[in-house]
């Protein structure tokens, strides 16, 4: 059967003897192959994440197709912030891909015209993270290139920019329990994400949890498809605080991806929970905190993540000192 004898039910048009389509994933030839070009272009698959029920309606590929095969695709992923207390529902375009044989026929941009004629007055701004080799690209889309800042905090034993903290969390970490970032032990115990029924529960278990930053966004589907592969071994569990962390210990450094927790609590606390000034010289946020006093901010590089941005939703950002969290790239 030729896949365009369903482009009713995906949605699209038969152009030049390619047919454009998007939401396919259920359908297993189309979902096969466009992990079959993820893979070549990103080393990515998806099918894995499909299989555990993460994939759902807010990743949606939009895709030129010959013959059944994804040929091009740019991917929309609904994204609902909280940005300074205010609901903003944003669309992330990623997954940006060409096979070589099909490069130069302008299917991407195809692709991009179609999204934004679907979205156009629908979202509060559109934003992407753009390989250094496509800079020029997005630009005739109406998008700007904008920067990003990351917030840290010196942790030297009693510098100025000392972490501290109370209750039972600064207890624990003083008896030595918070050392266990690499081993789980103690106060901090590293969750099992090994197997589907594992991401499940974790999954379930998140939806009573919120995360502690000030810009702030609201897809499971993203963070399980982070925790269910790149960043399985790399989520805790903080007893004291009831909370939830995503970190990595880089030397001397720790790396907070992201926090969840029931209440209000602050990064530097579960920082003490994993070592704290006793051995850390430096908390990294993977996110904007909502109360920035007493941390630095540096504009944030990473190769292959140039950040543009269209939608007055959007507009002013780089002013506005903050950060996508890492967590919510696609």
């Amino acid at each position: 059967m030729r896949i365009g004898a369903n482009i009713g039910k995906y949605g699209g048009s038969l152009e030049n003897g390619f047919e454009f389509v998007k939401g396919y994933q259920e359908n297993r030839t189309l979902r096969a192959s466009f992990n079959e070009l993820a893979e070549k272009t990103f080393g990515l698959n998806f099918e894995v994440w499909y299989q555990a029920g993460f994939w759902g309606a807010d990743y949606i590929p939009y895709s030129a197709v010959e013959n059944g095969r994804v040929a091009a695709n740019v991917a929309v992923n609904h994204m609902w912030f909280c940005k300074d207390g205010k609901e903003r529902f944003y669309l992330q375009l990623g997954t940006v891909m060409t096979d070589p044989e099909y490069r130069n026929r302008g299917l991407s941009r195809r692709l991009m015209e179609w999204i934004f004629e679907e979205y156009e007055g629908k979202v509060d701004g559109i934003y992407l993270f753009a390989n250094d080799t496509v800079l020029d690209f997005y630009p005739r889309f109406g998008f700007r290139q904008v920067k990003e800042y990351q917030y840290y905090k010196k942790m030297s034993p009693g510098g100025a920019g000392e972490i501290r903290a109370s209750g039972a969390c600064l207890a624990e970490a003083k008896s030595g329990a918070g050392e266990g970032i690499l081993t789980g032990s103690g106060n901090v115990r590293k969750v099992c994400l090994d197997t589907p029924e594992d991401w499940k529960a974790f999954a379930e278990k998140i939806k009573n949890y919120h995360t502690q930053g000030s810009f702030t966004n609201n897809n499971l589907g993203l963070l399980m498809f982070y925790v269910s592969d790149l960043f399985k071994d790399s989520v805790y569990y903080i007893e004291a605080l009831d909370a939830y962390a995503i970190a990595e210990r880089e030397a001397d450094v720790l790396v907070l991806y992201d926090v969840y927790a029931k209440t209000e609590i602050s990064p530097e606390e579960a920082a003490v929970c994993f070592g704290g000034n006793r051995e850390l010289r430096e908390l990294a946020l993977g996110f904007t905190p909502k109360d920035t006093r007493g941390y630095e901010c540096r504009e944030y590089r990473e190769e292959d993540t140039t950040v543009f941005v269209k939608g007055r939703g959007l507009e002013g950002f780089s002013g506005e000192r903050k950060m996508f969290p890492m967590l919510s790239h696609a």
